[in-house]
């Protein structure tokens, strides 16, 4: 964030105010509070708008086509959600850019460029999505009935994932008001990261009608589930024009600037006394009777009491904590029904066919392949073994290969086959037609002359 702010223009003591608000937003820290991974996706947000913004004021001579494909890659790599929030604002940094440049081919062909680097830097991730989703019926993210109450607003407490708090308020709310009341004189890109930061934090709010939205277009419900998420972006934008502002401001006032510059200081330092204390309130969770913070559906493998969870968590064995309790999430896994959540409970299916299926199975894994033993004390017993099975996986039972077309499957995937008395071993793998070895040592040769290139050039 210091280095975006700066390159935005604004004075060091300004940027720094910035970095520090930003590193003590929520959705930085989220990551240590509530384990949220947009956080990852956000920590990356400033590098791209950094390169992204060259796009405004475009000079072809500087404009790196590398670097661009670069850093979208990276947020790819990392967290696809967030790269597809930026990739918006990148868009409309290009159209911005078309419109003032008088080198349009040039800006055109270089974003072309960007973008077909961009794929092959990335194709270890959309080329796996691509077969998955196109050979499977994947079971989405659960559908948010109401959306409207997934979103974060302006408030005077403090903040949380809904609330933005008083200070981070004040600070949005001055920012936009400032460029919108001086716009004649406001840079060009302050106003546009303004706006477009503005925008981004009105669909996170519940001014947007997420309801209704959700009702006409409901599979925004499971891919967005959210719309405190665009939240990300805004702040990223709205700080790092707050920090422009302040300089501005500075610049053109006619008087001591100094309450001003105290002001923003104080409130960078309550932001992060409230990020601090959010932190410090995660952690005594710790001491609790429920010594597990996160708020999504956690479930228990057996009955232990808070004592025995902290020792085992403490335990040089790192797996003997993870043993007594797991994440239920059935996201992604194949599934035979076009809406699984329509009349079942797809958390709870996946916990009886896999989390509470374990009794008796033996699992390891060697190379690609992951194995599963057990035996049966009766002849031809119908077994649901706990893996998941896709279009393209490759199965064999007691050394014979089966057909995965013949292989009776769950909701969620799960094989139900015919073992034999005594010993079974089943092998699974996946055989993919799109991804190889040689295709990621592609990616990955990519990447380091891409990078040599930057560093070089």
């Amino acid at each position: 964030m210091y280095k975006l702010a700066t390159k935005l223009g604004a004075e060091k003591k300004f940027a720094t105010i910035a970095a520090v608000i930003f590193m003590s937003s929520y959705w930085i820290q989220s990551w240590v509070t509530v384990e949220s991974f947009m956080a990852w996706g956000t920590m990356l947000m400033p590098l791209e708008i950094m390169v992204g913004i060259d796009m405004i004021k475009f000079d072809p001579r500087k404009f790196s086509a590398v670097k661009l494909a670069l850093v979208v890659a990276l947020v790819i790599q990392v967290h696809v959600l967030s790269a597809l929030f930026t990739v918006v604002a990148f868009l409309i940094f290009f159209v911005i850019g078309i419109v003032k440049t008088k080198e349009r081919i040039k800006l055109f062909w270089k974003t072309v460029e960007a973008g077909i680097l961009c794929l092959v830097l990335t194709f270890n991730v959309w080329g796996a999505m691509l077969e998955v989703f196109s050979t499977n019926n994947i079971v989405t993210p659960f559908p948010v009935a109401n959306m409207s109450k997934e979103t974060v607003n302006l408030s005077v407490g403090n903040t949380s994932i809904y609330e933005l708090g008083l200070v981070v308020s004040i600070i949005y709310l001055v920012q936009i008001g400032y460029v919108l009341y001086k716009w004649k004189v406001v840079d060009c890109t302050n106003k546009v990261v303004t706006l477009i930061g503005g925008t981004f934090l009105l669909l996170a709010s519940n001014v947007v009608p997420w309801k209704t939205i959700g009702t006409y277009f409901g599979k925004i419900e499971s891919l967005l589930q959210f719309p405190y998420r665009f939240l990300t972006i805004a702040s990223v934008l709205l700080i790092a024009g707050f920090a422009m502002s302040l300089s501005e401001m500075k610049h053109f006032s006619k008087s001591s600037f100094v309450p001003v510059e105290l002001a923003a200081i104080i409130g960078a330092v309550f932001i992060a006394m409230g990020t601090f204390n959010g932190i410090q309130n995660a952690a005594l969770v710790w001491y609790s009777n429920w010594p597990i913070s996160t708020k999504t559906p956690i479930i228990k493998t057996k009955q232990f009491t808070a004592a025995e969870f902290r020792n085992e968590m403490k335990s040089a064995d790192l797996k003997r904590g993870l043993k007594l309790v797991t994440k239920g999430y059935p996201d992604y896994l194949p599934t035979s029904s076009k809406n699984l959540f329509a009349n079942n409970n797809p958390y709870g299916i996946y916990a009886e066919e896999i989390i509470f299926n374990q009794k008796g199975f033996h699992k390891s894994v060697k190379g690609n392949t992951l194995t599963v033993r057990w035996h049966n004390n009766k002849n031809a017993k119908k077994t649901m073994v706990p893996v998941t099975v896709y279009k393209n996986s490759q199965v064999s039972l007691n050394g014979t290969k089966l057909n995965n077309d013949a292989i009776k499957l769950t909701k969620i995937g799960t094989p139900v086959i015919s073992s034999r008395k005594g010993k079974n071993e089943l092998r699974l793998a996946y055989k993919s037609f799109l991804i190889s070895k040689y295709s990621l040592w592609l990616v990955a040769v990519a990447w380091v002359l891409c990078i040599i290139f930057v560093l070089v050039i």
